[in-house]
């Protein structure tokens, strides 16, 4: 295992640069649509105001400010409500959640296109016993490759497998 982390994971920086440039594309274009829809600037606080001045049919609000919750899972049940608008937004948020994970790779890549992660032969992070139950098989931490989406929401799976793509055996 010290072996394994010391010669680290391959990772295929041009490749990974391409996957990155694209998300990044593609959410600015999301991003100009939904401030178009929206006629402004794109904020939480902006989006909660203007669906409550649209009457949009959300319920639940925040704790503090009383504004309408804007998370995706609810404007995913109101997207027919305002499929521009809705489907806008909900694209932009979707690409903004999964940047980090090219960014957060190619910010930790060696000069030989290599990542040092930790692996930890019991499930967890040794110095963290209690962190999580031991699982038999090996896991990554610092930087835990494992949270790269492979299943679950169809779009982040599918995008979760071409960043994939870019970690070399």
């Amino acid at each position: 295992i010290a072996r394994m982390e010391e010669r680290g994971v391959g990772l295929d920086v041009p490749r990974l640069i391409q996957v990155r440039d694209r998300i990044a594309r593609i959410k600015a274009i999301a991003k100009d649509r939904a401030e178009a829809q929206l006629g402004g600037p794109l904020t939480r606080e902006k989006l909660a105001r203007r669906l409550d001045e649209l009457g949009a049919p959300i319920k639940k609000r925040t704790p503090g400010k009383k504004l309408l919750v804007t998370d995706i899972d609810t404007l995913e049940r109101i997207r027919s409500w305002n499929p521009p608008l809705i489907g806008a937004v909900i694209t932009y948020y979707r690409y903004e959640k999964l940047l980090p994970f090219p960014d957060t790779l190619l910010s930790l890549v060696d000069d030989d296109s290599r990542i040092r992660t930790n692996l930890n032969q019991f499930g967890h992070q040794q110095d963290d016993l209690d962190a999580a139950p031991a699982t038999g098989r090996l896991s990554s931490s610092a930087p835990n490759l494992q949270q790269i989406p492979h299943s679950g929401d169809l779009f982040l799976a599918w995008w979760g497998r071409r960043l994939r793509r870019c970690l070399l055996p």
